[in-house]
């Protein structure tokens, strides 16, 4: 009886597995179609005469080795500078008291809890104002501070014993110290986490990088070079699946290496359930 239960449910984890991922197979295989086949019916998975032009066209028509070097520059500074200011709020917001901890707190939530829309104006206007549109830390300071690392650090601090800390001060140890020596070393799963989000919303973001490069294409990303491919009368389908497939393999990839730490931590922070 139990040996079916768990057939039955391997059997359910299987199709749910299959639904999730057609998608992204059936982007695959339509990368490798001309335009006929990819509209063809009934659809076809497999292509019928596998062609390589879609991902020539790509790289004949947008300068793809500096645009996937923009998007993993920004991608990556962006998660270094969030990784490192959410430690430091995450220490505080669990370990140290002060007025209006609380208040703070709820504040860094309240910025996960509105659409990023909302912040795109008065973010451009102070880009604006500080001279930065069309540059690298136009597109990475916007996005230094994140409510969902410091929420994620705070969370693991919390469940890590007070003693470490008083030992820690007890030894001569400062603040920074006790962050930087003891809570860090212990925190690899969060730390991996909290970057891996970070890197993925920056990595796939698109409406920022497209208004603060505009006119200056030698910043583009990745989501902006794929929209490259769909223009006002005509969309190129097949060049559109194969830059989409590029796009998505270097956060493909990410999620799978570190997808033990990621699960880890989501048990650990609380965010189960």
């Amino acid at each position: 009886m139990k040996a079916a239960k768990r057939g039955g449910l391997y059997l359910l984890l299987g199709l749910g597995v299959l639904i999730a991922a057609t998608p992204y197979l059936w982007m695959i295989s339509s990368s490798f179609k001309d335009q006929v086949e990819i509209f063809a019916f009934p659809p076809t998975l497999i292509p019928h005469l596998p062609i390589l032009a879609n991902y020539s066209q790509v790289m004949s028509r947008l300068p793809l080795a500096r645009i996937a070097f923009n998007s993993a520059f920004v991608s990556l500074s962006v998660s270094g500078l969030a990784l490192f200011f959410g430690s430091l709020a995450g220490y505080a917001f669990a370990r140290l008291k002060f007025v209006g901890r609380e208040i703070l707190f709820a504040l860094a939530l309240f910025t996960m809890m509105f659409p990023a829309i909302l912040f795109l104006i008065p973010r451009f206007i102070l880009i604006k104002q500080m001279g930065l549109v069309g540059t690298y830390p136009g597109l990475i300071l916007p996005f230094a501070v994140s409510g969902l690392s410091i929420f994620l650090f705070r969370q693991f601090f919390a469940l890590i014993p007070g003693d470490l800390r008083d030992a820690a001060i007890m030894d001569g140890c400062s603040e920074l110290g006790v962050l930087f020596l003891v809570m860090l070393p212990l925190s690899k799963s969060v730390f991996v986490t909290a970057g891996v989000f970070v890197f993925m919303d920056t990595w796939n973001d698109f409406l920022w990088p497209m208004v603060v490069t505009m006119g200056h294409p030698e910043l583009m990303t990745m989501p902006v070079g794929l929209a490259f491919f769909s223009q006002s009368y005509v969309t190129y389908w097949g060049a559109s699946m194969a830059m989409a497939t590029l796009f998505t393999v270097p956060v493909v990839v990410v999620y799978l290496f570190f997808q033990r730490y990621f699960v880890e931590s989501i048990a650990l922070s609380g965010l189960k359930g």
